[in-house]
Parts: C-alpha cells; sequence; structure tokens
C-alpha cells in the first residue's frame, strides 16, 4: 500500500509540493515558538529560593544638592582619607532610616541588601578556594548578593544543608556566607590542580575560607541556586554578611516582611513617611509589595507567550484549511474511486486509511527536512537559551516529535471531514453521475 501511496504521490506532485512546503515551513515554525515556552516552563517551575509572601520594598532616594532641606555631607580628609567621628554620611542616614522601620507596629523583618528577587540589579564575581597542602584551585563562577542578617528572614531562604532559618541568620551575623549547593555544577567554574572538579562536592566548601574581593569568608551553609525573577534560569548565588553597622554603601534595597494579617500595610506606612521616616537627606518615595513587582516582571514575558501561541495556532489553523481545501477538492475527484472501491467490498475503514495515508506520508517525507531545520536554529544559537545551552538533543527530538503528532493531527482532521462527505455517497449515484 506504502508503494501505491508514493506512486499516487509522485503523479500529483504538484499540488503534493505545495503542501509538503507548507508543512515544513509551519513544523519548523511551531517547533520554534514549542521550544520557548518549552524552556519557559522549564524555569518557571523551578524553585525560586526566595518566598515574597507579605514581603514589600521600601523605595527611597536621595535629595540632590540643590534641593533647599539638602545637608551637606561631611567629607573624608583630602590627606588621610578618613572621615571625621560622627561623620554626617548617606551610611548614617540609611541607618537611621532602617531603625526606624524596625520600630514599626506591622513590620516583622527589615533587610538592607544589594540586590532583592524581581529586580534587574546583578553583581557577579568569581571566588576561589586554595587548598592549603597542595595549592590545588577551585575557581567559582557566582551570583553575589550583600545582605544584612535580615535577608534570611524577610525572604525566608531554604538551606540545603539542614540548618534552620535562625541558624541561617546567625550564619551571616558571624561574618560567613551562604552559597548555592549546585555551585560546582557551573560550566563557568573550573578548578586547577590535581583533583577532577567532579569529584568535589559543594558540602566539602563549608566552613572553608573563599577568597572574595581580597578578602576570605568562611562558608556557613549551602542554599539552593536562586532566581532574579519568575522566567529565569536559577543561579548559582552566594549571600555574602554585611554588618549594619559597617561599610553599607552599595546596599541600597530596604526590604521587610509584615506580621501576618496586616492589611494595607504600603498606605499606611505612605501615610506616616512624611513626619516618621524623611532622615536626613534620605526621603520615602512609595512601598510596593513583592508581588507587584512580580506582576510586572513578567508581564512582558507572559505577554510575549501568548504572541507565539496565538501565532501558532494561526499556522495550524492555515495548515489544516490548507489541507482541508485540497483534499476536498481532491477527494470530489474520486468520488467515482471509492464508489467503485465499495462496490467491490472496500469498508469505510479501509477507504479511510488510504486517504490519510497519502496525507501522512508527506507528513512523514517531509519530517526529516524539519528537524533539519530545527537543529539549524539550535545549533547557531536562534533559539532560547536553557543553562548555557541551545542545542540540546533530547530538547530538539522530543519536542519535533510532538510537532509531528500535532500536525498528523491536523492532517487527520483535515482529510477526515471531505473523506467522510465522500463516503456519504452512494456508490450507484457516485457511478451515474460520472
Amino acid at each position: 500500500m506504502k508503494r501505491k501511496l508514493l506512486k499516487q504521490i509522485s503523479t500529483e506532485w504538484a499540488s503534493n509540493l505545495w503542501i509538503g512546503l507548507e508543512m515544513l515551513v509551519v513544523s519548523i515554525v511551531v517547533w520554534y515558538v514549542a521550544d520557548y515556552m518549552f524552556v519557559k516552563s522549564l524555569y518557571a517551575n523551578q524553585e525560586t529560593g526566595f518566598d515574597i509572601s507579605d514581603t514589600y520594598l521600601i523605595r527611597w532616594n536621595t535629595l540632590a544638592e540643590e534641593d533647599p532641606e539638602f545637608i551637606p555631607w561631611d567629607k573624608a580628609d583630602p590627606e588621610t582619607g578618613e572621615l571625621p567621628p560622627n561623620a554626617f554620611t548617606p551610611d548614617v542616614n540609611k541607618r537611621q532610616l532602617i531603625r526606624l522601620i524596625e520600630a514599626n507596629e506591622d513590620v516583622e523583618k527589615v533587610s538592607l541588601s544589594s540586590d532583592v528577587p524581581y529586580s534587574w540589579s546583578y553583581m557577579g564575581q568569581t571566588m576561589s578556594y586554595v587548598e592549603p597542602e597542595t595549592n590545588d584551585t577551585l575557581r567559582l563562577s557566582m551570583r553575589i548578593i550583600q545582605a544584612t542578617p535580615g535577608y534570611i528572614d524577610v525572604f525566608r531562604v531554604p538551606s540545603r544543608s539542614g540548618l534552620t532559618l535562625d541558624e541561617e541568620r546567625q550564619a551571616l551575623a558571624d561574618g560567613k556566607m551562604l552559597i548555592s549547593s549546585d555551585c560546582l555544577n557551573d560550566p563557568a567554574s573550573y578548578y586547577t590542580g590535581t583533583m577532577p572538579k567532579d569529584n568535589m562536592k559543594a558540602s566539602e566548601l563549608i566552613n572553608r575560607g573563599l577568597l572574595y574581593n581580597g578578602n576570605q569568608c568562611a562558608v556557613g551553609g549551602l542554599i539552593p541556586p536562586v532566581k532574579r525573577n519568575h522566567f529565569d534560569s536559577s543561579q548559582n548565588t552566594a549571600i555574602v554578611p554585611k554588618d549594619l553597622e559597617g561599610d553599607i554603601r552599595w546596599l541600597n534595597h530596604i526590604a521587610v516582611k509584615v506580621k501576618p494579617g496586616v492589611k494595607d500595610f504600603a498606605e499606611r506606612f505612605m501615610d506616616k513617611a512624611r513626619t516618621s521616616y524623611n532622615v536626613g537627606n534620605l526621603r520615602v518615595i512609595g512601598v510596593q509589595s513583592f508581588e507587584a513587582r512580580k506582576r510586572e516582571c513578567v508581564q512582558s514575558t507572559t505577554e510575549e507567550v501568548w504572541r507565539r501561541i496565538y501565532a501558532m495556532i494561526f499556522l495550524l489553523v492555515n495548515v489544516f484549511l490548507g489541507l482541508l481545501g485540497t483534499f476536498w477538492f481532491r477527494t470530489q475527484q474520486r468520488v467515482s474511486e471509492v464508489a467503485v472501491r465499495m462496490t467491490y467490498g472496500a469498508t469505510p475503514a479501509q477507504i479511510f486509511k488510504r486517504l490519510i495515508g497519502e496525507g501522512l506520508l508527506i507528513l512523514t517525507l517531509i519530517t526529516p527536512l524539519a528537524y533539519l531545520g530545527d537543529w539549524i536554529l539550535a545549533h547557531n544559537e536562534l533559539t532560547e537559551v536553557y543553562y548555557g545551552k541551545y542545542d540540546q538533543w533530547w530538547r530538539t527530538l522530543s519536542l519535533a516529535a510532538c510537532v509531528y503528532g500535532v500536525m498528523a493531527i491536523m492532517v487527520v482532521i483535515g482529510i477526515w471531514i471531505p473523506a467522510r462527505r465522500a463516503m456519504k455517497t452512494e456508490p450507484a449515484i457516485a457511478l451515474k453521475d460520472e
């Protein structure tokens, strides 16, 4: 039967060529859209590494020097580079603001950090560990979050080394950092020495010192990789401790976790902002929940996902209508052939099988070309990146199989409708008309 179908397809090569080209283009485009949605769904369902329930971002800015209320900052001595005792600096204002927020009756915990969830801020750095006896060196590519210990309580960062939230907070208070448990799996991390990196475990780094910014900081525990937002990949992260009384010039994100049951926190906080939270040259300008920030960050990606879904549906409908029209015309031309076959005992199932088999065979013939097109897109890094990789055979092949299945359904439905109509014609009437 396959030989007969091939002969029939070759006989009607002109119309079949156009159908095949349409299937080829649509198969590649649908695969491209499916790959984008697949990667985004994988990212969306991964652990974030934080909890934003009941959390808010306190937005603030600094008065310009031209502002009438501006108070001049104390300057460092030009010769020694040291500030005078009790100097008036931005860090002093930030400490005062943090203390005032901590005293708010609705606030449970406060943190000051260089980065927060659903933010476009990013600080990346390479950390190093040197084995004292062999001088073997491990270099880790990490996303850096400098934070006060309250960061753990505000975002409830889970532990991968069995620590409680109190123990994680205490580790930061003791000057120890928390690093992602998957840091050794990062392709950007590498090991120079006698022992392969694959033989090491992240847990072996606990209580060992990592070189960071020229200083050594011990590892206090392991945490999951932390995401920046909903649709991003998880990133190997180091939460580096910062003392509120130390150098906090790069820490500009104030986040709070409110007590359970607190309602309308943002409105109530801003009602008191001018009278209670304007400190020195710092002005509170707004309060935003992290749930709202999440919606803002994911909105553009969500809109893009829906645009691609609509485009994919439009193309699939075009394939369906193209097949419906082509095979409607072709089936009408074969009414007499169908009648003869039914007269000689062919069952409806056999006739359906032959008609639908023709469309499926065309789809099967163009599938290798479609897969080649999929691979070219992935190999040239025109698809969505998944943890640093574009071309992953399992991803390309599995999605190509899914696309083949979807296209096959379109083929079957597009041919079944006109075939069913032809089957309803009585053989005697069809032969008489012929």
